[in-house]
């Protein structure tokens, strides 16, 4: 019942936001519920290996709401921080908040570097059993193709390299997301998901 409901509470808040949005930005809600291409008249593969990078953070997101709620809904919960830190990831990049919007509070993109780096290794030490469990190697080639890509944008910008910067990036989001899956896997296969989930 508990999961339902954060499921569902979760589905219909997203409606209530889009709703709002509308109000506040003077769109229409047929405007946020489209694909951007087809409100922008752009060609589908705009944005290509945008979408793509937007999947797989989407992936690993669900792998940790998954595993959160499978391993008792706890709020000292590795899959939870993960899915916060997912969440986090994917919202900046879906919706360029970076650029556009956390600028605009006083937070520029180094800052922002150095928010998310020092978010990455509280959850690091906090959960580091939790990672050496599932496999460290994994999540650490993660952390350090987002961080190669990171690094290369902000000291490089507009002549950063592609692979090294989109390019890594996208292995990056794979890895980080592969590894919450296996992880996911793993817990609800234990005996300790079964019980937690009685």
């Amino acid at each position: 019942m508990r999961a339902k409901a954060i499921v569902f509470g979760g589905a219909l808040a997203v409606l209530f936001a889009t709703f709002l949005t509308s109000r506040v930005v003077d769109h229409s809600l047929e405007e946020l519920s489209q694909d951007p291409t087809e409100t922008l008249d752009a060609p589908a593969y705009i944005g290509l290996l945008s979408t793509f990078d937007l999947v797989a953070w989407s992936i690993g997101l669900g792998a940790c709401v998954l595993g959160w709620i499978g391993t008792g809904t706890s709020v000292r919960s590795p899959f939870l921080w993960g899915g916060v830190l997912t969440l986090a990831a994917l919202a900046d990049d879906g919706f360029r908040l970076h650029e556009s919007y956390y600028p605009s509070v006083g937070v520029g993109e180094k800052l922002l570097a150095v928010l998310y780096a020092a978010a990455g290794l509280a959850y690091v030490w906090r959960f580091r059993h939790f990672l050496l469990r599932h496999g460290a190697g994994l999540f650490a080639l993660a952390i350090v193709l987002l961080v190669l890509s990171l690094s290369t944008d902000q000291l490089l910008e507009e002549d950063a390299p592609w692979l090294t910067e989109e390019g890594a990036k996208f292995v990056g989001i794979v890895a980080w997301a592969f590894y919450f899956c296996r992880a996911c896997l793993a817990e609800l296969g234990s005996p300790r998901a079964a019980s937690s989930s009685r």
